[in-house]
């Protein structure tokens, strides 16, 4: 009787032992993720556990919006990689994670001497924003995408369009 006392125990601090390392090895691998984020799309991402901090370390990399103490969005602002922290109320980090802003699949990047412009080919070519575009171009890309967002806002909240139908 008492050497299957002793088994069962033994058994039973094996089985908590493996728990530990289990959790451990969790805890481990949330606080050494990483994520990639393709350029201007945002990511949802679900937090081990609560959260009361999160800090970017490069919030022109990335930005997070936090939807929940459990839930955040990250965005990819700009090629590159930076990083995300996570903090409980406790002060705790209970995740930190790289964030890694990747080339969405489909963008073609034209070079001409030192000039760059960045299209998007799905499925077919069309200009986008980049920020290592020339400047010039950049900047033109800029105002018509600013235009044809303006406009798009002001016929959705219930502007008439202009004459001419575009």
């Amino acid at each position: 009787m008492t050497l299957r006392r002793a088994r069962t125990a033994s058994a039973k601090a094996a089985a908590g032992a493996l728990a530990l390392s289990f959790s451990l090895l969790q805890a481990g691998a949330s606080l050494a993720a990483s994520i990639d984020v393709e350029v201007n799309q945002t990511k949802p991402f679900k937090l081990p556990r609560a959260a009361e901090t999160i800090i970017v370390g490069n919030p022109a990399v990335a930005n997070v919006t936090v939807d929940s103490h459990e839930r955040v969005f990250i965005l990819g602002r700009t090629y590159g990689r930076t990083n995300m922290i996570a903090v409980d109320p406790a002060g705790e980090i209970i995740l930190d994670m790289d964030v890694n802003v990747v080339n969405a699949g489909g963008i073609v990047t034209l070079n001409a001497g030192r000039a760059q412009r960045s299209f998007n080919c799905t499925p077919r070519c069309e200009r986008v924003l980049d920020p290592n575009d020339a400047q010039e171009e950049f900047d033109a890309q800029m105002k018509n995408t600013t235009a044809h967002t303006g406009y798009i806002d002001s016929v959705a909240n219930g502007g008439a369009p202009p004459a001419g139908g575009n």
